[in-house]
């Protein structure tokens, strides 16, 4: 009769209270993470607050796929490495430690199994990533290493590549029409860097021989107007020849130091042009001069005239100066002789025209000296500039590849498969060459195009 009265006593309390029963979980489930080093296993410990009586039988944690699991081993109580571990609240509401050991686990998965009580179970997942400072930062560093020298292989060592590929079509090229090219790019490698000498070959091929051809053409027109230059002299029959030339050598282009070389028609054609002024002017004054000689001096007079035009028919370039000073010293001498000589006797080729010669080329000098500070000065705050940019775009590149890094590796809590380590790596390498490409692009400045 006791046992019918109690147990109708606790049916009404059921029946009365169905939400209390019911308040009180059965499962619960909780998650460990761990940071491991990769390749290795490792036996952590974990503590849970459970209800009721812990299992008592290790319990196999398996991932997704089923290849590996870890087993969870039960460690009685009291047991102090797991009084020293900050518990796990399950929400089952008890207040059961249930302390385990995590045997065989490895690094980069997700493992999970249910743990069973005596009046609770707990869903345990652990998951696992290799730690940050072992395989993801060096995979991070070496994608980032190979974008840095793919940029900077691509910045410099890709342009001269081009450049030597550029400069030998270009040497074909115009090694068509300008002889001893070869001959003279060999001696200007020493002296000219490859983009200048690739920049002077096409100028050769597209400014320079048109240049030269036309400075022939000048010399012979200037041939045909110079009828005071005796037909038979070394310098106009020089000066034929060239005008006549159809070939181009390179060194009456351009200098080995790449600078405009004088020409061979170049300078004859001043010779003319000069020559052709000074003996016409020196006719002029010998025509003037010549009818007031006394008579006492015109056979001496006629004879030194007889001498300067001897000197003329053997008018060559190297024998200008000297002819030169012949017909001043015949001009200077008629007018000793003749009864309307000038007080004062101004040569042809006096010291005005030397004064200005020499004026213009002082002026040319220091012109130069000038234009010569002003490119040696830049050079150390260039090298200085050249050095900062490159630390500037290395270090653009390494915050990329760390952003890199951090966005693969943080939200991913099973970091360490092979694509987890690809896509690390492609990510870095894709983000450091960018942001690489485009530095050295926004530092890029457009120079002027190169001119001997």
């Amino acid at each position: 009769m006791r046992r019918l009265i109690v147990l109708a006593a606790l049916l009404l309390a059921a029946i009365a209270a169905p939400d209390t029963l019911a308040a009180t979980p059965r499962e619960g489930q909780v998650t460990f993470h761990f940071d491991l080093w990769p390749w290795s296993s490792s036996r952590p410990i974990v503590v849970l607050v459970g209800r009721g009586v812990a299992p008592v039988h290790p319990t196999p944690l398996v991932v997704a796929s089923g290849r590996d699991r870890v087993v969870a081993k039960p460690i009685d109580p009291p047991d102090t490495r797991c009084e020293r571990l900050r518990y796990r609240f399950t929400g089952l509401g008890g207040s059961q430690a249930w302390c385990f050991s995590l045997d065989r686990l490895v690094a980069s998965g997700s493992f999970s199994g249910k743990l069973r009580g005596s009046s609770a179970s707990v869903t345990l997942t652990i998951t696992t990533r290799h730690v940050w400072w072992s395989g993801p930062l060096w995979t991070a560093f070496g994608a980032a290493v190979v974008a840095v020298a793919l940029v900077f292989f691509t910045s410099s060592r890709l342009p001269s590549l081009i450049t030597a590929l550029r400069l030998r079509s270009e040497k074909e090229r115009t090694g068509k029409r300008v002889t001893d090219l070869d001959g003279w790019m060999r001696e200007a490698r020493g002296r000219m860097t490859q983009g200048d000498l690739l920049s002077a070959v096409i100028w050769m091929r597209t400014d320079g021989i048109a240049a030269l051809e036309a400075t022939r053409a000048d010399l012979a027109d200037a041939l045909e107007r110079a009828s005071a230059i005796p037909d038979g002299s070394p310098l106009r029959t020089a000066a034929r020849r060239e005008a006549e030339k159809t070939s181009i050598d390179a060194s009456d282009l351009l200098g080995t130091d790449g600078k405009r070389a004088t020409s061979n028609a170049s300078q004859l054609l001043g010779l003319i042009e000069r020559m052709q002024a000074d003996i016409s002017e020196w006719q002029l004054e010998v025509g003037r001069l010549l009818p007031g000689v006394s008579p006492a001096h015109e056979k001496e007079a006629q004879q030194e005239i007889q001498d300067a035009q001897a000197e003329l028919a053997t008018l060559s370039a190297r024998n200008v100066e000297w002819v030169k000073t012949k017909l001043d010293d015949v001009v200077g001498q008629l007018a000793v002789w003749s009864d309307s000589a000038r007080p004062a006797v101004q040569a042809l080729f006096g010291s005005g025209v030397t004064a200005d010669v020499g004026l213009r080329e002082f002026s040319d000098g220091v012109e130069f000296g000038r234009g010569s500070l002003r490119r040696l000065l830049p050079l150390a705050d260039a090298t200085a500039a050249r050095g900062l940019l490159v630390v500037t775009v290395i270090l653009l590149m390494a915050v990329a590849a760390g952003t890199a890094l951090v966005a693969n590796y943080l939200p991913n809590d099973t970091f360490g498969s092979f694509s987890d380590y690809a896509s690390l790596a492609v990510s870095v390498f894709g983000s450091a060459t960018i942001t690489g490409i485009v530095g050295a692009a926004l530092a890029w400045t457009k120079t002027d195009d190169w001119r001997p």
